[in-house]
């Protein structure tokens, strides 16, 4: 598998007409399997329009995306995105990574999940998966 990394850049000025083509090059000619993308790479998002975010990379580049959004109540999100996936393979995973909520309220996205208890190092943590 093929990954390529990104980080993040702080320019007012940034060319991002440029920045997707060259991108998109550069998937092609290297074969890229999956493009990682930082935490809070997508900021400020209603929680119901997550994957849209996601999805709308996804498409653009033709390539699976892992993505960090930051929600517009101040969580953390993971989202990982499979524009073709292949027999087997899995198309969406969405995981909350953390909260640092500026508001409280219910989470008001009618999302299933599953609660998996994980020991590690003689720790136990709980992960709720999104699905």
């Amino acid at each position: 598998m093929r990954i390529m990394l990104t980080v993040p850049v702080y320019k007012d000025n940034f060319d991002w007409k440029s920045w997707d083509k060259k991108l998109k090059d550069m998937i092609v000619d290297h074969k890229v399997n999956l493009i990682v993308f930082p935490e809070g790479f997508i900021g400020d998002v209603p929680l119901d329009e997550l994957e849209d975010e996601v999805q709308y990379l996804g498409d653009l580049f033709q390539c699976s995306v892992l993505t960090g959004i930051g929600g517009i109540d101040g969580s953390q999100w993971a989202v990982y995105y499979n524009p073709i996936p292949d027999d087997g393979e899995t198309e969406w995973k969405v995981y909350c990574k953390h909260s640092t909520a500026r508001t409280i309220g219910p989470l008001s996205i009618d999302w299933t999940h599953g609660i998996e208890k994980i020991t590690q190092h003689n720790r136990t943590f709980v992960r709720i998966e999104w699905v």
